[in-house]
């Protein structure tokens, strides 16, 4: 997805920092559960209350042009941060472990912030004073002899390290903050979306000129159909139907599907973390589905693999890259509620084609289980 920023040395590849409680998707952004230590957590607010706007107001084109470019000025600032932090992390040869082990240390000796405090306190409040707590004994556990982040004593060893940690927790809380405003703003994009079709559909319906009329309704209507994945509740083909449910319990086949996914993902620019954000997607669905446990994956796959990615007008190209919009958007829960409620019901027609057919005593594939 746009937002994520992967939380890795340059230099090291594609290793993600491990912290407890983290939420670790191939590349994604590790989120440690309260790791901002410049502030504690907290319920996430509305779209409405993350950009100041009132209840049951229509969004303005000039609002959402706005909130775009304030999106825009995080994500520019997270970057800021990065290279604020890549920096530090590569003049001292810092490693994935060794932020690990601060931030556990950290966690279990920093003093917790006191009751009664004013807003100014509040923000000023030092969520890694733990950090100042360790010892020679502490930093040996951490550090090797001779590493670069030793001073001259330990004064100056526990002011670098300090340092280095809060720039880390800086930049992992900017984040943060940058995947709330940018689920938001999605969200918001949806609600937008919507309240446009809204209009759209008022000025088809007022058309006078009948053929335009049906024509401009049939455009609306079609749009709205892709979006809620209306081509899956279609009559899937037999042999299609066949071919998925032979890979429950064939290793080899998915397994080769899903190396040419990856591979068709990279041509449409999806992010490859898209496969395991869709693995055992049924759970979220209605108890009697989820029995059909990877049958939509394992049709995403079947989509993609015989998708002609680089032509604009094919029909497969279409319907991958709207699945992957519209899934995508489910499991964040940011659909309005009209299309999650009308997509719902055509993944509820599709998995209807599967559910009788699905051998007994399967569980999902076998290949995706290893």
């Amino acid at each position: 997805m746009e937002y994520e920023i992967n939380p890795t040395n340059p230099e090291e590849g594609n290793k993600v920092i491990p912290f407890p409680g983290a939420q670790q998707e191939g590349n994604t952004a590790a989120e440690p559960e309260a790791a901002t230590a410049t502030a504690q957590p907290e319920a996430d607010p509305g779209i409405r209350e993350v950009f100041q706007l009132k209840e049951g107001e229509d969004i303005t084109e000039e609002q959402y042009k706005q909130i775009g470019k304030l999106v825009a000025t995080v994500r520019d600032n997270v970057r800021i941060m990065q290279d604020i932090w890549f920096s530090t992390m590569r003049e001292y040869g810092l490693k994935d472990e060794q932020m690990k082990a601060l931030y556990q240390f950290n966690q279990q000796n920093r003093d917790p912030m006191p009751d009664g405090l004013t807003a100014e306190q509040k923000a000023q409040w030092d969520f890694s004073n733990g950090i100042q707590k360790m010892t020679q004994e502490d930093m040996d556990k951490i550090f090797e002899p001779g590493h670069p982040i030793w001073g001259v004593d330990m004064t100056q060893t526990i002011d670098r390290v300090k340092q280095t940690f809060d720039e880390f927790v800086q930049w992992m809380s900017s984040v943060q903050e940058l995947r709330k405003v940018t689920d938001a703003y999605a969200e918001l994009g949806e609600l937008y979306e919507e309240q446009q079709f809204a209009e759209l559909r008022k000025i088809a319906e007022a058309e006078t000129d009948p053929e335009k009329k049906a024509t401009k309704l049939k455009a609306i209507d079609d749009y709205m159909d892709n979006k809620t994945l209306a081509f899956m509740a279609a009559p899937q083909k037999e042999e299609d139907i066949n071919r998925i449910l032979h890979a429950l319990t064939d290793t080899r086949k998915v397994e080769y599907w899903l190396k040419r996914t990856g591979d068709k993902l990279k041509q449409v620019k999806i992010a490859g973390t898209f496969v395991p954000e869709i693995y055992g997607f049924e759970k979220m669905l209605d108890e009697k589905y989820h029995k059909c446990k990877d049958i939509i994956l394992l049709y995403f796959m079947q989509l993609i693999i015989y998708c002609d990615c680089h032509d604009p007008k094919s029909e497969r190209r279409m319907q991958v890259l709207y699945f992957f919009r519209t899934m995508d958007a489910y499991i964040q829960n940011r659909l309005a509620p009209s299309v999650k409620e009308k997509t719902t019901q055509n993944l509820y027609a599709f998995l209807d084609q599967f559910i009788d057919k699905i051998p007994d005593g399967v569980n999902g594939a076998t290949a995706l289980q290893k």
